[in-house]
């Protein structure tokens, strides 16, 4: 068995938006196009966003693939929920393909102006 080897080529990235008293969710699709999708009570100006990538080369054998995503925060502002997704299935039997990341983000009625970061791990193991 030949081991796993994963590297990031590209981050999340959901660009600008401006939130709403209501707040809502910006969605990033799970491919290499990372459409972006966005409540209509927000607006979202013209900025680069991007689902994250992963090149994973290896084995055939078969392994699974977790997500474990950390909540999007700026000193000052109230956290922002991420939920991970990934274009491939949790368990794959290729050993080199890309896995795309996107997933949604919770945005909160009022949500503070600011830059937000947080990190996805993603865990690539053989079964």
């Amino acid at each position: 068995m030949s081991p796993l080897k994963i590297v990031k080529t590209n981050d999340l990235n959901f660009g600008k938006i401006i939130g709403s008293a209501a707040g809502g969710n910006v969605i990033i699709a799970a491919d290499a196009a990372g459409t972006r999708t966005i409540d209509a009570d927000m607006d979202a100006p013209t900025t680069t966003n991007q689902a994250a990538s992963f090149d994973i080369t290896g084995g055939d054998e078969t392994y699974t693939i977790t997500l474990e995503a950390s909540d999007l925060t700026a000193t000052g502002h109230s956290n922002m929920v991420l939920t991970p997704v990934t274009n491939l299935p949790e368990s794959t039997s290729s050993g080199t393909q890309t896995i795309y990341v996107g997933g949604t983000l919770a945005v909160n009625p009022n949500q503070g102006v600011a830059e937000y970061a947080g990190d996805v791990k993603v865990t690539v193991s053989y079964e």
